[in-house]
């Protein structure tokens, strides 16, 4: 909140917070209402295809250093950002994303949710409250054994291969979670964004064998909470599926996704330690900090 009002936009994200439950309340001049393409556009275009602007594209733009975010605002009223000591922070990315990435979480029902990956703290979006066509960029997590795996096509570009939503770090690399010993598909990890179809949230879900499709026609996904103890818990993951024929995964259109661009290899057992040495705990904003400063140590290990 204190960098918020430091940067001068504390007041919109106040605002856009309103909208937004105003909203989920049903009010049709909420944060949707007031443009139902808040969070999608037609898909009649190749390539990667682009969120409408809103208050958090502003500000995710400010932290990634774009010029039409939080500090280009302000640099166009002749205050530049830093002498607000409000700096822009990089993606260790090699192509340009879209403003606003997700993790998907799963509600207290089963269903899907999106929260934004980094910025404001915002409540939960239900996926099935978006429109069936609307384009939703999110971040999914492919685990791998040997490292030199990550060089291979289907590895690079997620094709006919299964990945996870964010809870699936900790679910496949926990021991006596996913299975006993844990770490069954490897303890390597990479960070994918794509693109995908709000409503292949919902298509069915099939297992690949290493680049190999089991016989999704689209995306497709499948969400589980039961510990292999047989325990359920309240916070599941999901699992994806990526087919792919040819050079289709390059549209949108044609199988309901799109890979955007990928990050690591990261190593699993150094975010699994952190992980226990926190207490173990399983709300997003902890997964999400814990995961940025895998990153950062990452990062900070290959510039020296």
């Amino acid at each position: 909140t204190d960098r918020l009002i430091k940067c001068g936009v504390y007041e919109e994200y106040l605002q856009w917070r309103e909208g937004y439950r105003r909203w989920r309340e049903g009010n049709a001049e909420g944060a949707h209402g007031e443009g139902a393409q808040v969070a999608s556009i037609a898909a009649t275009t190749e390539g990667p295809l682009r969120l409408e602007k809103s208050w958090r594209d502003g500000y995710r733009s400010w932290r990634k250093g774009g010029i039409k975010g939080a500090q280009g605002k302000m640099e166009a009223m002749g205050q530049r950002s830093d002498e607000l000591e409000c700096k822009p922070m990089a993606r260790n990315g090699s192509r340009r994303l879209p403003l606003v990435i997700y993790d998907v979480i799963m509600t207290a029902d089963g269903e899907s949710a999106l929260v934004p990956s980094d910025g404001p703290e915002i409540a939960p979006m239900a996926v099935k409250d978006f429109p069936e066509e609307a384009v939703l960029t999110v971040r999914v997590f492919r685990f791998f054994e040997d490292r030199s795996d990550e060089k291979t096509d289907w590895e690079e570009h997620l094709l006919n291969v299964n990945s996870g939503s964010i809870f699936w770090l900790p679910w496949q690399l926990a021991p006596n979670m996913h299975t006993k010993a844990g770490a069954k598909y490897g303890t390597w990890f990479t960070v994918h964004y794509v693109q995908v179809f709000a409503k292949h949230f919902n298509s069915a879900y099939h297992m690949c064998n290493e680049g190999f499709t089991g016989g999704a026609k689209t995306f497709g996904s499948s969400g589980a909470n039961k510990k292999v103890t047989g325990e359920k818990m309240p916070e599941g993951y999901f699992w994806y599926v990526s087919p792919a024929a040819g050079q289709e995964h390059l549209r949108i259109q044609d199988q309901g996704w799109q890979h955007l661009d990928r990050e690591g290899p990261y190593d699993g057992k150094a975010f699994i330690k952190l992980w226990q040495e926190q207490g173990s705990p399983m709300q997003v904003r902890a997964l999400q900090d814990m995961l940025a400063k895998v990153v950062e140590a990452s990062v900070e290990r290959k510039l020296t």
